[in-house]
């Protein structure tokens, strides 16, 4: 009796078991079901999407950036926006992958002083044979550090005062083809970069270092050396050659020469100062020997200066009654300390020295003098403000006070290419 009811008890016990195990296999396999399902749900939006992606890589990467500027100064000149509130310049900016090697990109310009212009529209094509990267097209060279970069990119309302003289209102931008390689021994904490190029003759809106002619190429070299200091500080260090032609022969008989220093120290995440500073000279001897119609015999020297600045002699061309000094070694500078206070203010100044190329003889100075102060508040990423003061002391003798109130804003893809 006792075996069969141990018999009975192990037989009821092993149904009621096997009843148990079916219900968590039941369970286990609804929450196998509903997680199939909530998949299959997933994969369905993800096809349903896949013609949108394809389609989207298509669609080009599209920002609009809008430069508003007040200007108000003792000049009495109808200058480019003396005395008013200005659509400065409206930037376009279209770019895109081509593939995985080559990258298009363009920046269209619209202004209340110009008619419509292409700024920027060049290919860059990366991993060439040793390391080379190209770009080709209409671009800003790696010239210095002022000229390169788009105005929204600076740290003040107009361009340091010897990029204006020598480069232009803006800086130079040419049509041309660009080389750069990082060379091969640089390491963690610094980095080396050569770049060389070819461009179309002249110059920017204004300048002065070439002539107008586009036919003769105008020729650069820049070295770029940065160097990670320690994880607060950072040095970058640059020297620029350029050569080309001041008028219509097929010589390069104008060479320029650049230094870019700029340190940074990080104070925190949001606080940092920043000192920058570039030095240009130039070497027009040959310009002014071989200008037509002047012979070696109707030159003389005028005078021979040593000072301060360096020794240079100045070459006097008689043309009737008025006599105008050429300097052949024309220089310029500007320092420029800056402080990030926080995330949403900065405030700097910037002093700038430039001797302009040609020399009115019987005037006060032989230089233009500046100094900005600056400060500017970034309401966003997209959005900021800046007020400028600046005095200037013409090389003539003039000098003027001026105001800038600018306000920059963007929307989309608002940041040029960085190559």
């Amino acid at each position: 009796m006792k075996k069969y009811c141990l018999i009975t008890f192990i037989f009821i016990a092993s149904i009621i078991c096997v009843a148990k195990a079916d219900a968590n296999l039941e369970n286990r396999v609804s929450e196998l079901n509903q997680l199939v399902n909530q998949q299959n749900v997933r994969i369905s939006q993800l096809e349903k999407n896949k013609s949108t992606i394809k389609n989207r890589k298509f669609n080009p990467d599209i920002g609009l950036l809008a430069d508003i500027t007040a200007q108000k100064s003792d000049s009495k000149s109808d200058s480019e926006g003396n005395g008013k509130i200005s659509i400065r310049e409206i930037e376009l900016m279209i770019g895109h992958d081509v593939d995985p090697f080559t990258r298009f990109d363009s920046t269209i310009t619209f202004s209340d002083f110009e008619a419509v212009g292409i700024e920027e529209a060049y290919l860059t094509r990366w991993d060439l044979p040793f390391d080379l990267n190209l770009r080709l097209g209409r671009f800003r060279p790696k010239v210095g550090d002022a000229s390169s970069k788009h105005r929204d990119l600076l740290l003040t309302v107009d361009e340091p005062l010897v990029v204006q003289e020598y480069f232009g209102l803006e800086g130079l931008f040419k049509t041309g083809l660009e080389i750069s390689k990082y060379l091969p021994f640089s390491s963690d904490d610094w980095t080396s970069q050569i770049i060389t190029g070819i461009l179309e003759g002249g110059i920017g809106e204004g300048g002065t270092l070439f002539g107008s002619t586009k036919r003769i190429p105008t020729y650069y070299f820049h070295l770029k050396n940065t160097f990670d200091l320690n994880d607060k500080n950072y040095l970058e260090f640059s020297g620029t050659y350029l050569s080309g032609s001041s008028n219509e022969d097929s010589t390069h008989e104008v060479n320029g020469y650049g230094l870019n220093l700029a340190y940074t120290r990080y104070i925190n995440s949001q606080s940092h100062f920043k000192f920058q500073s570039e030095f240009y000279s130039q070497n027009r001897n040959d310009a002014y020997l071989g200008t037509s119609g002047i012979s070696h015999a109707g030159l003389e020297t005028a005078h021979h200066d040593e000072d301060e600045h360096h020794e240079k002699s100045q070459i006097r061309n008689k043309v009737g009654t008025n006599a105008i000094n050429y300097n052949p070694n024309p220089f310029g500078y500007y320092f420029q300390p800056s402080y990030r206070i926080s995330s949403q203010y900065e405030v700097g100044i910037r002093y700038d020295f430039v001797e302009p190329v040609n020399l009115i003889t019987g005037k006060e100075s032989e230089e233009t003098t500046g100094l900005s102060m600056f400060a500017t508040f970034f309401q966003s990423e997209f959005a900021r403000w800046r007020f400028q003061y600046e005095n200037i002391d013409f090389a003539n003798g003039d000098q003027d006070d001026r105001f800038f109130l600018q306000a920059v804003v963007a929307i989309g893809v608002h940041k040029h290419a960085n190559n």
